[in-house]
């Protein structure tokens, strides 16, 4: 099973030193703890999707390529500011079954992956109870679930039951959403899910309520991360 990691952001929030998937955490670059826990799920080849600063994630990739089992390759997303939905396409060409998909700066419980690996058709792993600052909720994608399926997703949801963790089973129709999302400048992975739930398509509630991960957008993030569990 192909698992895709979306890692082209600029992290405008964060330090400029090094593109935020290299950022530290713990003496680690994020992206080099994200890698550990993929390998745990055992993917059959892992796709990585970079931006601007490509070339210093891919010498990264070089140095640490034999540590994982797996192939892994790259894919650029030369125009990032349309967004991980963009970034999302780019892996289009690559990819025909079922896939995980995760986001080069969320660390996660690799229980997280073995969840979204082994759930039927599309779905995403979803907190019911998140432990979040108020500043994290008001950041976080959140959804409605009614009867273990996701009926709403989005930032600015004023009645939600769960939060987004950026851990993804997906489908190939992922991509027709997405391909019918072009004409707008910027495509965000939460709209093409929106498109399918409006579609009919299921989308399952994976619930990891209790399991640790975190979305490292800012300083605070990666501070609060660092005193939490590794």
């Amino acid at each position: 099973m192909d698992f895709v990691v979306l890692a082209a952001g600029d992290g405008t929030r964060m330090p400029k030193k090094a593109p935020k998937p290299l950022v530290e955490l713990s003496g680690q670059p994020i992206l080099k703890h994200v890698l550990d826990r993929l390998a745990q799920a055992n993917p059959g080849r892992l796709i990585l999707v970079t931006g601007r600063r490509h070339r210093e994630i891919e010498a990264f990739l070089r140095q640490h390529r034999a540590a994982y089992p797996f192939e892994i390759i790259t894919v650029i997303n030369r125009d990032v500011e349309r967004e991980n939905g963009y970034s999302l396409l780019q892996v289009q060409p690559f990819v025909q079954d079922r896939f995980l998909l995760t986001m080069a700066d969320h660390l996660v419980d690799p229980k997280l992956y073995f969840e979204a690996r082994d759930h039927h058709g599309l779905g995403l792993c979803v907190d019911r109870a998140p432990t979040l600052t108020p500043t994290q909720v008001d950041d976080a994608t959140k959804v409605w679930i009614e009867a273990n399926q996701i009926k709403e997703i989005g930032k600015a949801l004023e009645r939600w039951n769960g939060i987004d963790t950026g851990v993804f089973s997906m489908t190939p129709r992922v991509f027709e959403a997405l391909n019918g999302l072009r004409h707008c400048h910027r495509i965000t992975v939460t709209d093409a899910v929106s498109v399918l739930i409006r579609e009919g398509e299921p989308f399952g509630a994976i619930d990891v309520s209790g399991a640790f991960w975190r979305d490292i957008d800012t300083l605070q993030d990666l501070e609060l991360t660092e005193e939490g569990p590794p």
